[in-house]
């Protein structure tokens, strides 16, 4: 599966985190809920541990309910890590976990959950599915926060209004298990929520660009091409006949990598597993955009470069069939609804995608 929000940190002790940054909702620059509740099911389901890192204000509630479910639901050792601000939807979130931690810095603000306006005024104009949903938002984090020591009448209080807790409050208040000290309280600690969410969201943003540059660079697009070039351009290159066989491209990509120093006789066979399962990981982890020749030349070799001359040959190959990683990879919001209209044929992708692990 293509990880857009995640990253494995340690296959030893099969560790991932998985980054929720911005407001959650279908918007353009939101963060996909529904999206990203599939990528954490798919770590949950092949870590041992997993650390949700949290910063941004809250966003839709249906989208903020998938990821609360996918947390809930999970079975590996689920940590949660508030990096900036935690607020109103994102500040459930970050209480989610099984060892809830704040940064120094950090900022908490929770309340009682509701919808908002075309203008952004909270409203109560809704249909009866969205009047549910607050209802089944609002009895979670009662719940959590009891669970966290508090009574139903100091819960009512907290969620009367927006209440803001920093680091030591909420680990004085019992919310948090954990203070994580990072040497930046000094230099965050006095910016106002706003300013701290969008600080951090840039100084995370460089990471998103230069990894996006590597795909970019791999199907040979032209360096402004936006995400949806990019997902063009993938099923494009799976659904053609004359598609370069990619055990080829990863045997190329293999001898650069070697002689650059990034694959070694040691790793090789870790690396090509990894191409098998998730060619556009194995291409990060690589750092291929460009590599330096060998013998002292001063030309380099560019993915784009190996699939050019890799197509230049025909190759053929059947297009693949819908398993539930092509779903979780092309198509989550499928996924979702087949999870609810067909739980049989779910059910059957589901298994056969963990027998394969």
């Amino acid at each position: 599966m293509e990880l857009k929000f995640s990253k494995i940190v340690s296959k030893e002790t099969r560790s991932a985190s998985i980054s929720l940054y911005g407001e959650i909702g279908d918007g353009d620059k939101q963060v996909n809920g529904h999206h990203w509740a599939h990528e954490f099911n798919y770590l949950d389901r092949n870590h041992d541990n997993v650390d949700v890192l949290v910063n941004g204000f809250g966003g839709n509630v249906v989208h903020g309910l998938s990821a609360v479910a996918s947390i809930i639901a999970g079975t590996s050792q689920i940590s949660t890590t508030n990096v900036g601000v935690a607020a109103s939807m994102l500040g459930i979130i970050a209480l989610m976990g099984d060892k809830p931690k704040m940064y120094d810095y950090a900022k908490l603000m929770l309340h009682s959950p509701y919808y908002e306006d075309e203008n952004g005024d909270k409203t109560n104009k809704l249909s009866a599915k969205d009047k549910k949903a607050l209802v089944v938002l609002r009895d979670i984090l009662v719940r959590l926060l009891m669970k966290r020591g508090k009574t139903e009448e100091e819960v009512n209080k907290i969620l009367k209004t927006d209440t803001w807790y920093s680091a030591e409050e909420a680990l004085a208040e019992g919310l948090i298990d954990e203070i994580i000290v990072t040497g930046r309280k000094k230099e965050l600690d006095s910016l106002e929520p706003m300013a701290l969410v969008a600080k951090l969201n840039d100084e995370y943003k460089p990471k998103i660009e230069r990894k996006m540059k590597t795909v970019i660079a791999a199907l040979g697009l032209p360096e402004e091409s936006n995400e949806q070039a990019v997902l063009e351009a993938v099923n494009k290159l799976k659904s053609e006949e004359n598609a370069p066989d990619l055990t080829a491209v990863v045997d190329k990509l293999i001898v650069v990598a070697k002689a650059h120093g990034t694959v070694t006789d040691k790793n090789e066979a870790s690396m090509r597993k990894l191409a098998t399962t998730d060619f556009g990981l194995f291409v990060d982890v690589l750092n291929l955009e460009e590599v330096p020749a060998t013998g002292g030349g001063t030309e380099s070799t560019r993915i784009s470069d190996v699939i050019a001359e890799l197509n230049k040959s025909k190759g053929g190959g059947k297009s693949d069939e819908k398993t539930f990683g092509w779903f979780e990879k092309n198509d989550p919001e499928a996924l979702a609804k087949m999870e609810i209209s067909d739980p049989v044929k779910f059910k059957a992708l589901e298994d056969a995608d963990n027998a394969a692990y």
